[in-house]
């Protein structure tokens, strides 16, 4: 019982932690109906996304809050989709959630106000190449990876991991295309150099040794 308390609350401070970063950054870069959605994106792609991430969220409520309460269906559930994950994964979990953390910030930094989780590109916008973005283009989006892969592994729930993970695998292959198509209409040749030497979600080895 201590044991399931400690991961408990490490995934809740974390969680915690994440949405003050959040929603930090989501006020200073202004919200909008465009920060959450843009007709670029779709429907059929946002929706999908939105709802998976939704489903793993939700789940990740009910595995911190049900077992104080006595909802038996909702305690059977918890037990009969949770793993039997060994103490160094669930610890390897805390970690990847709070190097997923420190990420975060130095991303929203880097983006300032052109930050948003739609996929638009404002009036006035600059390419970013600061703080990660130097050597990955997307790195929100690896960021995300961790930071789901840290709640999968704290809270030993299949259904948290897999939800959370599906949503963000769809959201990579479908919007990253989209994203990179769009950059370079904007900014054209720079952006194809930028392309050149970096990584996609992570940095190329080159990228790294080149820019000692």
């Amino acid at each position: 019982m201590p044991e399931a308390l400690f991961y408990r609350g490490m995934l809740f401070i974390l969680l915690s932690l994440f949405s003050i970063i959040f929603l930090r950054a989501a006020f200073r870069a202004g919200l909008n109906r465009q920060f959450f959605y843009h007709s670029n994106e779709t429907l059929w792609v946002a929706l999908p996304i939105r709802l998976l991430l939704l489903a793993s969220l939700s789940a990740i409520v009910v595995y911190l809050f049900a077992p104080l309460f006595e909802f038996q269906w909702l305690n059977h559930w918890l037990e009969s989709s949770e793993l039997k994950l060994p103490v160094f994964l669930r610890l390897a979990g805390l970690l990847i959630g709070v190097l997923s953390l420190c990420l975060f910030v130095s991303i929203y930094n880097a983006l300032g106000k052109q930050f948003s989780t739609s996929l638009c590109i404002g009036e006035g916008h600059e390419l970013i190449q600061h703080g990660p973005y130097r050597t990955v283009r997307h790195p929100m989006y690896s960021a995300y990876q961790m930071l789901w892969l840290a709640f999968f592994l704290l809270s030993s729930n299949w259904f948290v991991g897999l939800t959370g993970m599906l949503g963000l695998i769809y959201l990579m292959l479908m919007r990253t295309p989209r994203e990179e198509r769009m950059m370079e209409q904007k900014f054209g040749e720079q952006y194809r150099q930028y392309m050149a030497n970096t990584g996609r979600y992570l940095p190329r080895l080159s990228s790294l040794i080149g820019k000692r």
